[in-house]
């Protein structure tokens, strides 16, 4: 079957370099270059942003921008003049904290680029109710051991909620690495409501949000493979209350990872010719591109029954 596969790509190979080709001319309009900002924050961490530019396809120019005037807003009040430590990062000067519940605004300017803004706030705490973990559920076609897990949420009522679950493995004496969810599915309506099913396998993180269960305690659950195969690992997880920014952030961070799959295996000779429809990356950057979003995070061992 390998056999057959591999000479059903070659020729599509054969025919996809020697078909007819078109010359066809094409008017290059290059596109005045705009400030791209990274800066994810997190309460009780220091506030890092990146700061670079776009650049035209045709250039190899180095994008990072150490020169930049980036200024923190903590509410209303400048906070700081971030301080350029190279390669595009910029970090405050006195060391301060981000804190949770806070409105942080960024304004950055550089020689020949418009200025720009954006703004986020910081969740509070993120509240959890339970969660826990039964290995094994079943055995995937491998005979891999299926990991049901159910996590039960108190959601904050009357207003938008969006979390993220993730899940991580650590070794003694090594930090925390995340975890993937092989062989994923599952049959709950609020994880099927977010359109992400078809992007998950591999994933280390669930995208939730509020839209069916504002107010309420709900139970989501789900099976994937993978997971209490690691020898020696603890297991953990990680709820994350995020802003809106970050959840359509990572929503446009699944799907265009997705597509710009490079798998190499040749089990799937057409993976490697059509690796499906570009994604346009969300950003919250008035102004320019990137994003300044932000997250907080409850991290507890998983127990498993």
């Amino acid at each position: 079957m390998k056999n057959h596969q591999l000479l059903f790509f070659f020729i599509i190979n054969f025919v996809l370099i020697t078909g007819c080709t078109k010359k066809l001319e094409y008017d290059f309009k290059p596109q005045a270059p705009k400030l791209v900002i990274s800066s994810i924050l997190v309460p009780d961490s220091l506030i890092k942003v990146y700061v670079s530019s776009t650049q035209s396809i045709l250039s190899n120019k180095n994008t990072t921008i150490n020169n930049a005037l980036v200024l923190l807003y903590e509410g209303n009040k400048v906070a700081d003049t971030l301080v350029s430590k190279g390669n595009g990062l910029y970090t405050y000067a006195n060391k301060h904290l981000a804190l949770e519940g806070e409105l942080y605004k960024i304004i950055a300017y550089a020689n020949g680029f418009d200025s720009i803004f954006s703004e986020v706030t910081i969740p509070n705490t993120v509240m959890i109710n339970s969660a826990h973990a039964i290995c094994p559920y079943g055995y995937t076609q491998n005979n891999e051991p299926y990991t049901l897990f159910e996590l039960t949420i108190n959601d904050v009522p009357n207003e938008e909620n969006f979390y993220e679950l993730v899940l991580y493995l650590k070794q003694p004496r090594l930090p925390y690495q995340f975890a993937t969810m092989a062989d994923f599915k599952t049959n709950d309506n609020i994880l099927i409501n977010e359109g992400d099913i078809d992007y998950i396998n591999y994933s280390s993180s669930l995208l939730i949000s509020d839209k069916l269960f504002n107010g309420k305690t709900v139970t989501i659950t789900c099976q994937f493979s993978n997971y209490n195969t690691q020898i020696g690992a603890d297991k953990y997880f990680a709820l994350r209350y995020v802003s809106q920014s970050y959840y359509k952030y990572k929503k446009y961070l699944l799907r265009h990872q997705y597509n710009q799959n490079t798998s190499s295996t040749l089990d799937d000779p057409l993976q490697l010719l059509f690796s499906g429809e570009p994604s346009n990356m969300y950003s919250n950057v008035k102004n320019g591109y990137g994003v300044f979003v932000g997250y907080n995070s409850t991290i507890e061992k998983v127990p498993f029954n």
